[in-house]
């Protein structure tokens, strides 16, 4: 495992590197593949943050109309919907 002096002394290395334009002695700091690492879990993380945002508001949509049978209040919670969708450029507006 890698400890808080040894990250700071390969960031150090790292920013030397970029200092001098280096590519070498930046591979060898390895914050090319922290950096690669980091990029892979914060994609993955945003695409499912996404697919949950968007499976939970369709969840409460569901719920909502199974749970009314007012044509006034569905008509009603689909503007209000419009208005509150994470993903409004996915509903169409009639």
């Amino acid at each position: 495992m890698t400890s808080t002096i040894q990250w700071l002394e390969l960031a150090g290395l790292a920013n030397e590197a970029i200092v001098r334009g280096d590519d070498e002695l930046f591979r060898a700091s390895n914050m090319d593949k922290l950096y690669r690492r980091l990029m892979d879990i914060t994609v993955n993380d945003v695409a499912q943050m996404k697919l949950k945002t968007l499976g939970d508001w369709i969840n409460k949509m569901i719920d909502a109309v199974i749970g009314t049978k007012d044509t006034t209040s569905l008509l009603k919670m689909k503007e209000e919907s419009l208005s509150l969708s994470p993903f409004p450029h996915l509903i169409q507006r009639s």
